[in-house]
């Protein structure tokens, strides 16, 4: 057969793929694990990427401080602001973080 032909071939159930000599794929059949490859869970505690503490994280390997810092860090330099870390929330800042002035907790 030449390089690069086509070839046409009618699998079934249990077929085996065989490549150089070893079984790569068994028609049908899906290995338990597959499913598991692509979606890893980060911890759900450890050490927060912004301050090191031991807390419950989020995907983004964040406590609900710093997550919360993140997102006011970036709106403040998507609409222009200075908002620093120590400064007061913005009133549509809705965290329940104890230094937020005026949101869910007071």
């Amino acid at each position: 057969m030449k390089r690069g032909a086509e070839l046409s071939v009618t699998l079934k159930d249990g077929d085996q793929l065989i490549v150089g000599g070893k079984v790569v794929a068994v028609i049908g059949r899906l290995d338990p694990k597959d499913h598991l490859l692509g979606s890893k869970k980060p911890p759900k505690d450890g050490p927060c990427k912004g301050c090191g503490k031991d807390r419950p994280l989020n995907r983004l390997m964040l406590c609900y401080a710093c997550w919360v810092k993140k997102n006011l860090l970036d709106w403040a330099k998507a609409h222009g602001q200075d908002w620093l870390p120590g400064d007061p929330h913005p009133s549509w800042c809705q965290c329940a973080l104890p230094e937020h002035k005026g949101g869910l907790r007071e």
